[in-house]
Formats: C-alpha cells, structure tokens, sequence
C-alpha cells in the first residue's frame, strides 16, 4: 500500500508541471490567442512587403607577405590586424543592391562573409568585385606605409652620402705613406659605396611600388577566396508564417508572465510605501 501510495506521488510529482502549462493556458487563452494573431500578422506583411533576400556565402583568406628591402626591414604586416581590416572594409560593401556581414576567424585566419540581395544573379557575379574592391581599400595603408618607409630610406641614404664624403675628405688629408689608415679608410669607404647601392635599390623600389599601388597590393596583401557557395533562395511563405506564429506565440507568453506580475509588483511597492510611511 505504501508503495502504491508513493508511486502515485511521483507521477503526480511529473504531471504537475503539465497540468500549471494547461492552468496557464486556460486561464490566459484570450490574451495569447490575441498576442499571437496580432503580432503574426504584423510580421507576415512585414515579411511579405520585404523585398525577398537571396544569400550567398564566401570564405576568404588574406595573407600578408613582406616586401623585401636590403637595408631598412619593411614593416611587417600583422595578418590579424589584416583580417581585422578587411572585415571593416567588407562591412561597408555595397554594390548592385548587395549588403555583406563579415566575421574573422583569428584561429583559421580566414574570413566569414555573407552576401544579401533582392537580386540572385548579382550573387552568381560578386566574387571578383569582392576581391577587386578588398584590393583597392588595402591600397590605402599600404600606400601610407609605403611614404613611411620612403621617407626613412631617403633619409638613410642622405646621411650615407655625407659619410662617404666625410671618408673621402679624410682620406685626401691622409699622407700617401700612412697605408694602414689609407686601407681602413678605403674598407669603409667600401662598405659605404654597397650601404648607398641597396639604398638606391630599396628607394628605387619603394617608388616603382607607389607607381604601381594596385599590383604591389596584389602581392603584398593577397585576397584568395578559399569556398564559394551557390546562391540560397528565400524562405518559403509556409516557413515565413510558421516561423512568425512560433516568434509571436512565444513573445505572447512573455507578455503574459509579465502582466500577471504587474499586480504583485504593485502590492510589494505599496507595501514599502506604509512601511515608510510608518516609519515617518
């Protein structure tokens, strides 16, 4: 008998959560079937008003790679702070009514992005105007680091230009008899000559690149698309309404719960109220 009476307990126990969602239910039937109607309604002609959104996917990498000098080390290039970057310049993406949303993966180094248009056969060709447009805002920084590194090797190369001439000018001061100090003289003078050489070299090259931005960029700071998906068609109207009932049925529940703690509150803040009162 006790082990009767206690198994009846326990299902009692798993059907009370049960039987407090049917009383909510019943006692609140009205206001969420309202709630629900409403709201589903207002978000189906907001769905249906909606230009219809085609998706498409992209996975891209940017590498960053050095650019090699012989005397002054370029700066180097942080891919974090590349992807970083590119997804800024990706979020203000916008052609041919396209809009994009990025994400960086810092493990992979590679780059989310998700494209939404109204007009499926934009999708089909974005892919090159994503690289093409990646290309030309990278253009940017690089050029300022470009002018940056320009700047530092002309200034190098000035300052080796009046040290040769120093070597030079001390060397025909020197009698012809003194010959180690006439060797040590030439050694430097030497190593000046080469150091002025890799300067004009890097300065010649750091030109050429301010020339020729686009493909320096292409080299230097690589977009690869690495996945490309098809183009995702729009949800159905069925799944659209289905998905707008769940959404309101379940904002409806939420406002339930809160207008039946709307009187308690009251209750508790009038309570403290004479409490105060009282103590006054």
């Amino acid at each position: 008998m006790a082990q009767h009476t206690k198994h009846r307990l326990i299902e009692n126990e798993d059907l009370a959560p049960l039987i407090e969602i049917i009383q909510f239910l019943s006692r609140n039937w009205k206001f969420l079937g309202l709630v629900t109607v409403a709201l589903s309604a207002i978000a189906i002609a907001h769905s249906w008003l909606s230009p219809k959104q085609y998706q498409k996917q992209l996975t891209l990498s940017v590498k960053p790679s050095s650019i090699p000098l012989s005397v002054q080390p370029f700066p180097a290039i942080d891919v974090h702070q590349t992807g970083a970057l590119a997804v800024e310049f990706l979020e203000s993406f916008h052609a041919d009514e396209i809009s994009a949303t990025a994400q960086y993966n810092a493990e992979t180094q590679n780059i989310a992005l998700n494209l939404q248009s109204p007009n499926a056969s934009s999708l089909n060709t974005v892919a090159p105007k994503v690289v093409s447009q990646l290309n030309t805002k990278f253009q940017q920084p690089l050029s300022q680091t470009l002018a940056s590194s320009l700047m530092v090797t002309e200034l190098q190369l000035s300052r080796q230009k009046q040290t040769l001439a120093q070597f030079q000018q001390f060397a025909a001061e020197i009698p012809p008899t003194s010959t180690p100090k006439l060797q040590a003289l030439e050694a430097q003078q030497a190593n000046s000559v080469a150091t002025i050489a890799a300067l004009q070299f890097d300065k010649h090259f750091l030109q050429q690149g301010q020339k020729n931005l686009a493909d320096l960029t292409a080299k230097v700071m690589p977009v690869q698309i690495l996945s490309e998906s098809e183009v995702q068609q729009p949800r159905s109207s069925g799944q659209q309404v289905v998905i707008a009932v769940i959404g309101s049925f379940i904002a409806a529940v939420v406002a339930v719960i809160i207008r039946n703690q709307i009187p308690q509150l009251k209750s508790v803040l009038s309570k403290g109220q004479i409490d105060r009162d009282t103590d006054l």
